[in-house]
């Protein structure tokens, strides 16, 4: 965990882009948030449990405990909030660092960026042997180098090496060059047919790995949170017909028994679509996709390929920015539309 000085923000603005800086900087203090709940919360509990001794001794009013219950319970919703947030605001950031650094370093991983951007010389050392970012060397004569502080390149003033007398006195750090910016003089590669700019086509695919995707595994445990209360309910019915039988009440707690294993398979399938999900990130792409309760989608992860899990075909390419839900549903209908009998192609 550390925090994120306005020195160090322009560090690292230079180096991986004003929007991936934003995002580690948000990241950093939504992880300050989140631990510093934490002992807010242990220490909520621990005072609770002296509360309820002294309540059972005295007989005292319980309104202390349950006001200690409440903050306890908040703190901790708060810590879990925040640690949510942090991790979904790191894979944005992992997202606008690679698209950021793609054009020097096109085979650059979230996994890369990710242990780069921990610290500035950490980062540094890797730039130095990935050779990220725009070169230290000087340009040829007359050309003009975009404003190392703005990825954009938008500098308000930009001069050759030969008019600027500091030039060659210190080391220069990566950074990071706008692409479009850039002149074709210029070390840093043009990425002309760039997934960012390039038209999206549902024409793509990309092989999947073997076994079900967690966009499945998903389903299947929403499929199975819908079927809970359903099942409560036969079970609650079969229980009251079967308790007046001779017997009737094993039969009744075997029944019982059925509902908390079915949440227990509920969770360890969701556990299983967390890993999955992670696999598929690491393999560099995704499948499954967050929702929220108005129906709006959350497209955090975009260092990676989203990916259609019926048809293989690519919905939103990496680094492109993210989508909305009717983007979203307009191009799977597209897809599958273009290629109905397609099916995933599998790693081997």
């Amino acid at each position: 965990m550390s925090t994120t000085t306005a020195v160090e923000a322009d560090e690292w603005v230079r180096r991986i882009g004003l929007e991936a800086a934003k995002a580690r900087r948000t990241r950093s203090r939504l992880r300050i948030w989140a631990w510093s709940l934490l002992p807010v919360t242990i220490v909520l509990y621990a005072a609770l449990i002296g509360v309820i001794a002294g309540f059972r001794r005295t007989g005292q009013d319980p309104g202390w405990v349950l006001l200690l219950v409440f903050l306890g319970a908040f703190a901790l919703l708060g810590a879990i909030v925040c640690g949510v947030l942090a991790r979904s605001t790191g894979f944005r950031m992992e997202g606008a660092a690679l698209g950021a650094l793609r054009p020097t370093v096109p085979d650059a991983t979230p996994l890369e960026i990710r242990v780069a951007v921990r610290r500035v010389d950490r980062f540094d050392r890797w730039a130095r042997e990935r050779g990220a970012g725009a070169p230290a060397a000087s340009p040829a004569a007359g050309s003009h180098v975009a404003d190392p502080v703005s990825p954009a390149g938008a500098s308000p003033a930009a001069a050759s090496p030969a008019a600027d007398p500091r030039a060659g006195s210190r080391p220069a750090a990566p950074t990071v060059a706008s692409p479009a910016a850039a002149p074709a003089s210029h070390a840093t590669a043009p990425t002309t047919a760039s997934s960012d700019t390039a038209p999206w086509q549902p024409d793509v695919s990309r092989a999947l790995l073997r076994g079900r995707t967690s966009f499945e595994w998903f389903r299947l445990v929403m499929g199975m949170l819908l079927a809970a209360a359903p099942l409560m309910m036969v079970v609650m019915l079969t229980g009251l017909i079967l308790r007046r039988l001779p017997g009737g009440q094993v039969i009744v707690l075997v029944l019982w028994c059925l509902l908390p294993a079915w949440m227990l398979l509920t969770l360890g399938c969701s556990v299983i679509g967390h890993l999955r999900q992670d696999a598929e990130y690491r393999a560099g792409y995704r499948t499954a996709m967050a929702r929220t309760k108005a129906g709006s989608i959350i497209d955090d992860r975009t260092a990676v390929d989203l990916v259609d899990p019926k048809t293989g075909f690519v919905i939103r390419p990496a680094c492109a920015p993210p989508l909305n839900r009717s983007t979203y549903d307009a191009r799977i209908r597209q897809i599958r539309a273009a290629h109905p009998d397609a099916t995933p192609q599998r790693l081997s």
